[in-house]
């Protein structure tokens, strides 16, 4: 695989909470677990992922997706397809996309955005309010790294392969 970077931002809603070495553990083994030792090409990929709050999330969330609510997790990628990308259905198809980058310049995957108070939220209300919040984060990220990669579960059949891939990674990760 080639080199990855990864740029971890960490807002003041989990900071303290979080460590953005976890944060890069989270994607770097989701990308080793989808994408084995696949050549990804000479050219590195580059990953951000930011961890922010409610106000931030449902911002862009009705910016790009049209719906003015928080949620806890957007992912945006120049090569897949998504709901945020013009349309109600998901591509696995990649962008034709003529942007060219310099040489050195990593090839983006695209950026990862998640609620960290969404997240705390979500992580209460299972197992009967137990507040397990860096594994819900670690759901997040994974998921939010698959959509990346092309992963969606906007139909049944997605949704099936997309959870069993989410169940593979989160268990070599907590």
């Amino acid at each position: 695989m080639s080199a990855i970077s990864i740029d971890v931002t960490i807002d003041a809603a989990a900071r303290g909470q979080l460590g953005k070495k976890w944060v890069s553990e989270a994607v770097l083994k989701t990308l080793r677990v989808v994408l084995g030792s696949q050549d990804m090409g000479e050219r590195p990929l580059n990953v951000s992922v930011v961890i922010t709050d409610d106000k931030t999330i449902q911002y862009l969330n009705r910016q790009y997706r049209g719906e003015d609510k928080v949620t806890d997790v957007l992912s945006f990628s120049p090569n897949h397809r998504g709901h945020w990308y013009g349309g109600e259905t998901a591509s696995p198809e990649p962008l034709e996309i003529d942007f060219v980058l310099p040489p050195e310049e990593p090839q983006p995957l695209g950026e990862v955005i998640i609620s960290y108070q969404q997240a705390r939220r979500q992580s209460l209300a299972k197992d009967g309010g137990a507040g397990r919040v860096k594994e819900e984060m670690a759901l997040l990220i994974v998921h939010g790294v698959l959509h990346l990669l092309g992963y969606d579960h906007a139909q049944p059949d997605e949704e099936t392969v997309m959870r069993k891939k989410e169940r593979e990674v989160l268990a070599g990760l907590l």
